[in-house]
């Protein structure tokens, strides 16, 4: 018996030990929220760390139960619980660039706890009451502040439309060079190669900007991001312009979005428009990291295996299954989030298909890309060590991502609707998997973040087997989507791409705009630095870089594709001629100036639950 109340003492004391390590990362939690502008939160992710970190806190009381029996068991006991919470955050840091942040919920929770253990100890009766508040604290704390999911249920348009289908896929993060359409030596995406042999492929497609919300914000609207508002300065939209799903909705379609990516949220406008929302992300438990236990089972290969796209998939399955055969026409946007960090979060079989290496080692190569992503700077002999790992893992996320089309292509094969909807799949931007010594999105200006992948397939109006060669810009896709549709477009920078399927102009002016970022470190890199603005244009093989922060750069990409040499001192006439080309499309369609003072657009704030799961993406810190 005395060894069974040993037990449980050391039970006890190890729960009440996680219950003070959960309040604290909460409180991390919560003060995150607050320097980021109350970005959402989730609660589900927060609920699932607390339960993991009470089990294992719970194990690590009963393994360390046998210091109670030495003398002053009790403060041995309570020191081995430090140290091994402290020795899990160090050895396990969610925050690989920082160990003082890695650090500071362990230390804060073991000084509750020691203070915890001390009142109990001062007033024995008041143990009890104050076990108690610790719980509710643990239960209640976020949800004060970050408030919960809100649910969106689905209403019938208030017109009648007529129509085809309309569905958008966008395979968040994936570069159009590793895409097997492209060009990639190694089978992907078979699935979208299918697709894209039955339709339309645009095998020069550039993106607007460089990471989700500008990018996904342009093509929602026909404009560019100095023009949209929409951008890292601001964070939401300008609610002045349309989105495509409110033209689709004011013209009586349905409008329905499917997303595991929490920046198509009302948060920063981009749900604007759409009558239902499954938002998948709010389920994903990718934040949980920030719990010592969820790492721990990371790193033994117990966390989830994807990043919300199987929940996406799924929702988008019912809700095809469900819509009766009378249903009014319906455009829908999904998003597949499954290239995007953290990297080693791939399912099988596809991870195998493209790596045997243990999942140790994968998560540890993933884990230096987000310090890079934050505010690390890699060592050379870091960037050589992480190439083929880093190829490995986001390939197989690729080779998943397209998996999970397939999966919304045979959904609508089904419902025998397949060949009446419009169906377009591009990505909003891309990835470096090493290129100019880096990793991830968002700062580089380099083309495999810029150049993406863009199909469409619809029988009745895209011949099969169409190659459009031109470069266009994805902003087209709004005014394309519409037009498609039969439907008129407001005004655009962009216009359709239609014609380009005949080989006549469209799809211009290229143009990537990138703001100010707030995380990354101070790099050397010109073509990467956080604290400057970025305008790109493009015109044959050239591309020209304008930037706050110096003179023009300039790139022959037919001679130098991997933007190399710098020819904007050796070119000056050809310098000046794509200025002016780019300083004449800016006048035509109103964009302001480079260093002209951002605006932000009078679009909804951050609602209270996404900042845990962007800050997992890496996108803030």
């Amino acid at each position: 018996m005395r060894a069974l109340k040993i037990a449980l003492d050391g039970v006890t004391r190890g729960v009440l030990s996680a219950l003070a390590m959960c309040i604290s990362e909460a409180g991390g939690m919560i003060f995150i929220w607050n320097v980021s502008r109350g970005f959402p939160l989730s609660m589900e992710a927060y609920r699932w760390g607390s339960a993991q970190e009470v089990v294992l806190g719970a194990i690590l009381g009963l393994v360390l139960s046998p210091a109670l029996l030495a003398p002053r068991g009790r403060a041995l006991h309570a020191l081995g619980l430090i140290v091994v919470w402290v020795g899990l955050a160090w050895v396990f840091p969610p925050v690989e660039s920082s160990m003082v942040l890695s650090l500071a919920p362990a230390v804060g929770g073991s000084m509750l706890y020691l203070g915890g253990l001390g009142l109990a100890t001062r007033w024995p009766r008041a143990s009890v009451g104050l076990g108690a508040t610790t719980l509710a604290l643990v239960l209640t704390l976020p949800e004060f502040f970050l408030g919960g999911a809100r649910s969106v249920e689905a209403t019938r348009p208030d017109a009648v439309a007529e129509g085809p289908d309309v569905v958008l896929v966008v395979m968040d993060t994936v570069r159009a060079s590793s895409v097997s359409a492209y060009g990639y030596p190694v089978e992907t995406t078979p699935h979208f190669d299918r697709l894209a042999a039955e339709g339309a492929l645009f095998k020069r497609a550039v993106a607007p900007s460089t990471w989700s919300l500008p990018s996904h914000a342009s093509f929602f609207t026909g404009h560019f991001t100095s023009a949209h508002g929409g951008h890292s300065e601001t964070g939401t939209l300008d609610e002045a312009l349309p989105t495509l799903a409110d033209v689709f909705a004011e013209a009586g379609y349905e409008t329905a979005l499917f997303s595991a990516n929490p920046h198509l949220s009302d948060a920063f406008g981009l749900a604007r428009g759409y009558r239902f929302e499954d938002q998948a992300w709010r389920g994903d438990r990718t934040i949980a990291h920030v719990f010592t236990a969820h790492r721990l089972l990371a790193v033994m290969g117990y966390g989830e295996d994807d990043k919300g796209g199987g929940r996406v998939a799924g929702n988008f399955e019912r809700w095809v299954a469900r819509r009766p055969a009378d249903a009014p026409p319906a455009f829908v946007t999904l998003n597949f989030l499954e290239a995007h960090a953290p990297y080693e979060k791939v399912p099988e079989p596809f991870l195998s298909r493209f790596t045997d290496r243990p999942h140790a080692e994968l998560a540890d190569v993933s884990n230096l890309a987000m310090a890079d992503i934050f505010n690390a700077s890699l060592t050379p002999e870091d960037v050589e060590r992480m190439r083929v790992p880093m190829g490995e893992m986001y390939h197989a996320s690729v080779a998943y991502t397209d998996h999970l089309l397939s999966r919304v292509v045979d959904a609508l094969r089904a419902r025998g609707s397949l060949d009446d909807t419009v169906l377009i799949v591009l990505a909003d931007h891309g990835e470096l998997l090493g290129e100019h010594n880096r990793f991830g999105h968002g700062r580089p200006l380099y083309e495999p973040d810029l150049w993406v992948p863009l199909m469409i397939r619809y029988p009745a109006a895209v011949p099969a087997g169409v190659a459009v060669d031109q470069p266009v810009s994805t902003v087209g896709v709004m005014a394309t989507a519409l037009a498609l549709a039969g439907l008129d477009a407001p005004p655009v920078q962009v216009g359709s791409l239609l014609p380009a399927l005949r080989g006549e102009p469209a799809g211009q002016p290229l143009i990537v705009e990138r703001y100010r970022m707030e995380r990354g470190a101070p790099t050397q890199d010109p073509m990467s630095m956080p604290d400057q603005r970025y305008r790109v244009y493009y015109s044959g093989p050239w591309k020209l870089v304008t930037w706050t922060g110096g003179p023009p750069m300039l790139f022959d990409l037919a001679a130098d594709p991997t933007e190399d040499h710098d020819l904007a001192d050796q070119d000056p006439a050809q310098r000046a001629a794509l200025e002016a080309e780019l300083d004449g499309w800016a006048t035509r369609l109103g964009l302001p100036p480079l260093d002209a003072a951002a605006v932000e657009g009078e679009g909804p704030k951050m609602d209270e639950e996404t900042r845990d799961r962007l800050e997992a993406l890496g996108y803030v810190e």
